[in-house]
């Protein structure tokens, strides 16, 4: 009934009454947790919005009556590439119940033996993985910076399993001595495996994600480890792929990083304006060669899209001003020489030493004959 979009008032109530007595009395009601879950989840998947915080009541207390069978069977009973899995397994874990107690659950849920031999792994391979759920504390960072384990993780056929691996990744990820090639080409692969599984109905909410995801790949296409540079070729083709953009795909396909730059400063300004503020973060990025890249991105984003607001131009002259004092000696010339372009765009003359000084960088010269 819950499910029927053409029920009645009435009937819907009493559906609803149903519920909450089932929610009442879980011990006598919700037993059969594998058959619960799927009507829940066959329900959220075709009823309004409207209707969700009934279900989810009731998997709240799933997860307080029977937390275990609950995420034995998330793993195992429900569709495993489904976004509407994915968003039960959240929620799941989310809840107020997700205490030291549903850790341990889900800790002892992993090495079960039916949920190992499900996904064909042994476990030792999932021994760790629940760490995801934990604040990142130092131990538990080691214990969880397990590369073998991860890359085993990452082959699951399962979102709920990818998503804690994504977590996982992004807690290794935030030390300053984790942020390795190993990491980063293993979070790209995630990516394309999650925008690949995405179900059709959630595809335009993706779009916006995978449009976010361009250039941070397009940079990485210069990373100087090669493993990195290739894996963010790959996943920039399928993110091209998956935006159906014809032209992109067959510069991505050619790795014209040129045309490809050429081709994202073309699109509509409020794009452009998306990419030009990314593409700032890469100026303290740790590789000089990725900083580089960042400054001649900025410095044609502002040619082909035509800015001239001088407020717009002032904002990047001062994002860039602590570059000239890079430790790369060609990076601080590239930045100095750009904020000059920049300048010029600006109506109010110039003095002619600010020019000079800027021209030639004085701070790298300094440097240069300090380390003669």
């Amino acid at each position: 009934m819950m499910r029927n979009h053409s029920i009645d008032d009435d009937e819907y109530d009493y559906a609803e009454f149903i519920l909450d007595i089932a929610v009442q009395d879980p011990a006598s009601w919700l037993m059969d947790v594998p058959k619960i879950l799927r009507f829940i989840h066959e329900s959220l998947s075709d009823c309004t919005t409207s209707k969700h915080l009934k279900l989810f009541s009731v998997l709240c207390t799933l997860a307080n009556e029977f937390p275990r069978e609950l995420l034995i069977s998330i793993l195992t009973d429900l569709p495993t590439l489904d976004s509407t899995t994915l968003d039960i397994w959240k929620a799941t874990l989310s809840l107020p119940m997700n205490s030291e107690k549903s850790l341990q659950e889900l800790q002892n849920v992993l090495q079960d033996k039916r949920v190992c031999s499900f996904f064909e792994v042994n476990t030792v391979d999932l021994s760790t993985v629940h760490l995801a759920m934990m604040r990142p504390k130092d131990q538990i960072l080691v214990d969880l910076c397990d590369p073998e384990r991860l890359q085993v993780c990452l082959r699951l056929q399962s979102l709920p399993m990818l998503w804690l691996v994504l977590r996982a990744l992004t807690m290794l990820s935030e030390r300053p001595k984790m942020v390795s090639s190993e990491v980063r080409e293993r979070s790209m692969l995630l990516f394309k495996d999650l925008m690949e599984s995405v179900v059709w109905w959630r595809k335009g909410a993706m779009k916006t994600t995978v449009r976010r995801a361009l250039i941070p790949l397009f940079f990485r296409m210069s990373d100087e480890a090669e493993s990195v540079a290739k894996a963010s070729a790959v996943v920039l083709l399928a993110c091209t792929m998956f935006l159906k953009w014809k032209q992109l795909e067959h510069l991505a396909q050619n790795e014209d990083t040129t045309r490809i730059t050429e081709y994202l400063l073309k699109q509509k300004s409020s794009r452009v304006d998306g990419y030009l503020q990314q593409s700032l973060l890469y100026l303290e990025d740790a590789q000089a060669n990725l900083r580089q890249k960042a400054i001649k991105f900025i410095g044609l984003a502002v040619y082909h899209a035509g800015i001239q607001s001088e407020e717009k131009l002032n904002e990047l002259i001062q994002a860039l001003q602590p570059v000239t004092e890079d430790v790369d000696t060609s990076v601080c010339v590239l930045a100095a020489q750009t904020i000059l372009r920049l300048r010029r765009r600006i109506k109010r003359p110039i003095p002619l030493w600010v020019q000079l000084a800027e021209l030639f960088c004085w701070p790298c010269i300094a440097r240069a004959y300090g380390s003669v």
